[in-house]
């Protein structure tokens, strides 16, 4: 199997006692010294734990906040080099998983994409009970083993929870850029949930006069979807490629 290379990845690792170890000198000046220097402290480690194959970048963070009394520290274990990104960049760049997760939030809790946790076959469509499948055959035309069929049903489960998540992930970003388009022109804070209810879930009425089809919307929608036409015909896709002169 073909191995995927260059994956970047940021992980916050608790402390343990092996990298506390490896991080003593630090430790004790900027955390448990009495005279501890307040503020944010980025310190460069290479660590390797009995089950890794290499050793990696680890990035010790100590924050002391003014008035605490304690100050606490983690680890940031990274492939990316530190020419790349600095101690403080790498802990921005992770503490924007926020972001992240509020995104997959809002798209699980609005989209719900349903996955199927076992290869169940359907057994009716819209109430009527399906014909029985044919037995299972190869491409000789032999009959496939119980072991092989089921060895393929789970394939093509794994196809079906694969096409329903990719196609559900470009919804929730075709939504996000709707979202942001209404955003900028009304100045105004839109969730995913409320672009699709405002915008999307609106009743309208289709009518169709000589050799044109008007649609026609409630007038709560009509002003959204008027902002948004007009951003949309103002859209400019960004260049490919940047001149260098």
């Amino acid at each position: 199997m073909q191995r995927i290379q260059k994956i970047r990845y940021v992980a916050r690792k608790a402390t343990n006692s092996a990298l506390d170890k490896l991080g003593k000198p630090y430790l004790d000046e900027h955390l448990r010294g009495c005279a501890r220097e307040q503020g944010l402290h980025c310190f460069e480690l290479r660590y390797r734990a009995e089950t890794w194959t290499r050793t990696r970048r680890v990035v010790l963070v100590i924050q002391v906040e003014p008035g605490e009394l304690l100050g606490r520290h983690f680890y940031l274990v990274t492939n990316i080099s530190a020419a790349r990104l600095s101690g403080r960049q790498l802990l921005e760049l992770y503490r924007q998983r926020g972001n992240a997760e509020a995104a997959m939030g809002e798209w699980k809790s609005v989209l719900a994409p349903s996955l199927a946790s076992s290869p169940r076959r359907k057994m009716s469509y819209r109430g009527r009970p399906l014909p029985g499948r044919p037995p299972a055959r190869d491409d000789d035309g032999d009959l496939v083993s119980g072991e092989e069929q089921q060895l393929e049903e789970r394939r093509r489960s794994f196809q079906i929870n694969e096409t329903s998540l990719i196609l559900s992930a470009l919804a929730y970003n075709l939504l996000h850029a709707v979202r942001k388009q209404v955003e900028a022109g009304e100045g105004d804070g839109w969730s995913v949930r409320r672009t699709r209810e405002r915008l999307l879930k609106v009743g309208a009425q289709v009518l169709r006069h000589a050799r044109a089809v008007v649609v026609a919307i409630p007038q709560s929608a009509a002003k959204s979807w008027e902002l948004l036409w007009y951003r949309l015909a103002h859209l400019h896709a960004a260049p490919l490629f940047h001149s260098s002169s």
